[in-house]
Protein backbone atom coordinates (compact mmCIF):
# COMPACT_ATOMS: atom_id res chain seq x y z
CA UNK A 1 0.00 0.00 0.00
CA UNK A 2 1.71 3.11 -1.55
CA UNK A 3 0.56 6.87 0.24
CA UNK A 4 1.43 10.01 -2.37
CA UNK A 5 1.06 13.18 -1.64
CA UNK A 6 -0.57 14.76 -4.45
CA UNK A 7 -0.20 18.15 -3.51
CA UNK A 8 4.07 18.02 -3.73
CA UNK A 9 5.40 19.56 -6.24
CA UNK A 10 6.77 16.50 -8.00
CA UNK A 11 4.13 13.44 -7.92
CA UNK A 12 5.77 10.31 -6.33
CA UNK A 13 8.32 12.54 -4.49
CA UNK A 14 7.62 11.47 -1.15
CA UNK A 15 6.37 7.94 -0.78
CA UNK A 16 5.54 6.14 2.41
CA UNK A 17 4.52 2.13 1.99
CA UNK A 18 3.82 -1.10 3.54
CA UNK A 19 3.40 -4.38 1.98
CA UNK A 20 2.82 -7.60 3.10
CA UNK A 21 3.88 -11.00 0.77
CA UNK A 22 0.41 -11.67 -0.94
CA UNK A 23 -1.37 -11.08 -4.19
CA UNK A 24 -3.79 -8.51 -3.69
CA UNK A 25 -7.55 -9.46 -5.76
CA UNK A 26 -10.04 -8.15 -3.88
CA UNK A 27 -10.41 -4.25 -2.18
CA UNK A 28 -12.78 -3.25 0.02
CA UNK A 29 -12.34 -0.07 2.35
CA UNK A 30 -14.03 1.75 4.82
CA UNK A 31 -12.87 5.45 6.46
CA UNK A 32 -10.21 4.26 8.50
CA UNK A 33 -9.43 1.13 7.53
CA UNK A 34 -8.08 -0.46 3.97
CA UNK A 35 -8.42 -4.76 3.68
CA UNK A 36 -7.25 -6.54 1.11
CA UNK A 37 -8.85 -10.46 0.23
CA UNK A 38 -6.33 -13.21 -1.33
CA UNK A 39 -7.70 -16.48 -2.58
CA UNK A 40 -5.57 -18.91 -0.68
CA UNK A 41 -5.75 -22.34 -3.12
CA UNK A 42 -4.11 -25.98 -2.23
CA UNK A 43 -1.88 -27.98 -3.47
CA UNK A 44 -3.73 -29.68 -6.30
CA UNK A 45 -0.92 -32.63 -6.80
CA UNK A 46 -0.75 -33.32 -2.69
CA UNK A 47 -4.66 -33.87 -3.03
CA UNK A 48 -4.31 -36.35 -5.97
CA UNK A 49 -1.63 -38.24 -3.72
CA UNK A 50 -3.90 -38.59 -0.71
CA UNK A 51 -7.40 -39.86 -3.07
CA UNK A 52 -8.46 -42.11 -0.19
CA UNK A 53 -9.04 -38.90 2.23
CA UNK A 54 -12.79 -38.28 2.72
CA UNK A 55 -14.52 -35.04 1.39
CA UNK A 56 -14.31 -33.79 5.08
CA UNK A 57 -10.21 -33.85 5.14
CA UNK A 58 -9.61 -32.44 2.21
CA UNK A 59 -8.65 -28.79 2.21
CA UNK A 60 -10.57 -26.10 1.76
CA UNK A 61 -10.32 -22.80 -0.23
CA UNK A 62 -10.13 -19.76 2.02
CA UNK A 63 -9.77 -16.12 1.54
CA UNK A 64 -7.00 -14.54 3.84
CA UNK A 65 -7.64 -10.57 4.22
CA UNK A 66 -4.82 -8.21 5.29
CA UNK A 67 -6.05 -5.00 7.40
CA UNK A 68 -4.19 -1.75 7.08
CA UNK A 69 -4.55 1.47 9.16
CA UNK A 70 -5.48 4.31 6.78
CA UNK A 71 -6.98 6.96 9.22
CA UNK A 72 -3.61 8.73 9.19
CA UNK A 73 -3.51 10.57 5.44
CA UNK A 74 0.44 10.68 5.28
CA UNK A 75 1.46 7.11 5.93
CA UNK A 76 -0.41 3.25 6.16
CA UNK A 77 0.14 0.76 8.54
CA UNK A 78 -0.38 -3.00 8.33
CA UNK A 79 -2.35 -3.66 11.33
CA UNK A 80 -3.01 -7.51 10.91
CA UNK A 81 -4.14 -10.89 8.96
CA UNK A 82 -7.08 -13.31 9.03
CA UNK A 83 -9.04 -15.80 7.04
CA UNK A 84 -12.60 -16.99 6.14
CA UNK A 85 -13.56 -20.05 4.33
CA UNK A 86 -14.66 -20.06 0.83
CA UNK A 87 -14.02 -17.33 -1.46
CA UNK A 88 -15.10 -13.57 -2.14
CA UNK A 89 -17.75 -12.51 -4.73
CA UNK A 90 -16.08 -8.48 -4.95
CA UNK A 91 -15.82 -5.93 -2.85
CA UNK A 92 -19.49 -5.67 -2.06
CA UNK A 93 -18.61 -8.94 0.13
CA UNK A 94 -16.92 -7.12 2.69
CA UNK A 95 -17.80 -4.51 4.96
CA UNK A 96 -16.38 -3.27 8.74
CA UNK A 97 -19.23 -2.23 11.01
CA UNK A 98 -18.28 -1.10 14.63
CA UNK A 99 -14.98 -2.00 14.52
CA UNK A 100 -15.69 -5.62 12.89
CA UNK A 101 -15.40 -7.11 9.67
CA UNK A 102 -18.21 -8.83 8.21
CA UNK A 103 -17.49 -11.22 4.95
CA UNK A 104 -19.72 -13.04 2.69
CA UNK A 105 -17.80 -16.10 0.95
CA UNK A 106 -18.78 -19.52 -1.03
CA UNK A 107 -17.17 -22.57 -0.56
CA UNK A 108 -17.66 -24.23 -4.10
CA UNK A 109 -16.80 -27.89 -3.18
CA UNK A 110 -14.33 -27.90 -6.18
CA UNK A 111 -12.55 -30.44 -4.70
CA UNK A 112 -15.41 -32.95 -3.29
CA UNK A 113 -17.51 -35.69 -4.17
CA UNK A 114 -20.28 -34.27 -6.40
CA UNK A 115 -18.33 -30.85 -6.69
CA UNK A 116 -20.25 -27.60 -7.02
CA UNK A 117 -23.23 -29.93 -5.61
CA UNK A 118 -21.68 -29.12 -2.53
CA UNK A 119 -21.09 -25.91 -2.01
CA UNK A 120 -21.96 -23.58 0.66
CA UNK A 121 -21.91 -19.72 1.37
CA UNK A 122 -21.42 -18.01 4.83
CA UNK A 123 -21.45 -14.54 6.58
CA UNK A 124 -18.41 -14.28 9.08
CA UNK A 125 -17.80 -11.97 11.58
CA UNK A 126 -13.87 -11.13 12.13
CA UNK A 127 -12.31 -8.81 15.20
CA UNK A 128 -9.22 -7.26 15.23
CA UNK A 129 -7.55 -8.79 17.95
CA UNK A 130 -3.93 -8.26 19.02
CA UNK A 131 -2.87 -8.18 15.83
CA UNK A 132 -4.36 -10.87 14.54
CA UNK A 133 -8.22 -11.32 12.90
CA UNK A 134 -10.59 -13.44 14.63
CA UNK A 135 -13.75 -15.35 13.53
CA UNK A 136 -16.21 -14.24 16.25
CA UNK A 137 -19.66 -15.29 14.89
CA UNK A 138 -20.43 -16.92 11.39
CA UNK A 139 -23.89 -18.54 9.36
CA UNK A 140 -23.94 -20.79 7.33
CA UNK A 141 -26.05 -23.16 4.90
CA UNK A 142 -26.47 -20.32 2.46
CA UNK A 143 -27.77 -21.61 -0.50
CA UNK A 144 -26.81 -25.48 -0.86
CA UNK A 145 -25.38 -26.10 -4.21
CA UNK A 146 -25.57 -22.37 -4.98
CA UNK A 147 -22.68 -19.71 -5.35
CA UNK A 148 -22.90 -16.01 -4.23
CA UNK A 149 -24.41 -13.53 -6.67
CA UNK A 150 -24.86 -10.42 -4.87
CA UNK A 151 -24.33 -8.94 -1.78
CA UNK A 152 -25.00 -5.66 0.45
CA UNK A 153 -24.39 -4.93 3.80
CA UNK A 154 -27.01 -2.35 5.38
CA UNK A 155 -25.61 -1.23 9.06
CA UNK A 156 -26.12 -4.49 11.06
CA UNK A 157 -28.21 -5.95 8.27
CA UNK A 158 -26.78 -8.56 5.21
CA UNK A 159 -28.66 -9.25 2.14
CA UNK A 160 -26.86 -11.84 0.26
CA UNK A 161 -28.31 -13.43 -3.46
CA UNK A 162 -27.23 -17.16 -4.07
CA UNK A 163 -28.26 -18.65 -7.42
CA UNK A 164 -28.35 -22.16 -9.40
CA UNK A 165 -31.70 -21.97 -10.53
CA UNK A 166 -33.59 -19.92 -8.58
CA UNK A 167 -32.99 -16.84 -6.61
CA UNK A 168 -32.83 -16.90 -2.73
CA UNK A 169 -31.94 -13.52 -1.35
CA UNK A 170 -30.85 -14.22 2.00
CA UNK A 171 -31.84 -11.46 4.69
CA UNK A 172 -28.97 -12.00 7.84
CA UNK A 173 -29.47 -10.19 11.04
CA UNK A 174 -25.77 -8.94 12.43
CA UNK A 175 -27.05 -7.11 14.97
CA UNK A 176 -25.29 -9.29 17.29
CA UNK A 177 -22.12 -10.43 15.77
CA UNK A 178 -21.42 -13.24 17.43
CA UNK A 179 -24.25 -14.85 16.67
CA UNK A 180 -25.45 -13.76 12.96
CA UNK A 181 -28.97 -15.04 12.33
CA UNK A 182 -30.68 -15.92 8.97
CA UNK A 183 -33.93 -14.09 9.11
CA UNK A 184 -35.79 -15.23 5.87
CA UNK A 185 -35.50 -15.56 2.48
CA UNK A 186 -36.86 -14.67 -0.95
CA UNK A 187 -36.90 -16.96 -3.63
CA UNK A 188 -37.64 -15.58 -7.32
CA UNK A 189 -36.67 -16.89 -10.82
CA UNK A 190 -33.65 -15.07 -11.75
CA UNK A 191 -30.72 -13.86 -10.00
CA UNK A 192 -29.58 -10.37 -8.97
CA UNK A 193 -26.33 -9.16 -10.02
CA UNK A 194 -26.13 -6.09 -8.13
CA UNK A 195 -28.02 -4.75 -4.49
CA UNK A 196 -28.59 -1.41 -4.26
CA UNK A 197 -30.15 0.58 -0.68
CA UNK A 198 -33.02 3.01 -1.96
CA UNK A 199 -34.42 3.83 1.18
CA UNK A 200 -33.88 1.73 4.81
CA UNK A 201 -36.62 -0.55 4.19
CA UNK A 202 -36.50 -0.83 0.27
CA UNK A 203 -33.51 -2.62 -1.51
CA UNK A 204 -33.49 -2.64 -4.98
CA UNK A 205 -32.09 -6.04 -6.83
CA UNK A 206 -30.71 -5.73 -10.90
CA UNK A 207 -30.07 -9.09 -12.12
CA UNK A 208 -31.65 -11.37 -15.08
CA UNK A 209 -34.18 -14.41 -15.80
CA UNK A 210 -32.12 -17.26 -15.89
CA UNK A 211 -34.13 -20.44 -16.94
Amino acid sequence: IITVDLAGKQLGEELASTSVLADGQTVYSSQDNLYVGTTEWFDRRELEANEDQTSDARPSVTTRIHKFDISDPNKTLYRASGQVRGTVLNQYSMSEYDGDLRVATTEHGRWSPGGGANSESYVTVLEDRNGAMIEIGRVGNLGKGERIYAVRFLGDLATVVTFRQTDPLYTIDLSDPRSPTVLGELKILGYSAYLHPVTETLLLGIGQDAH
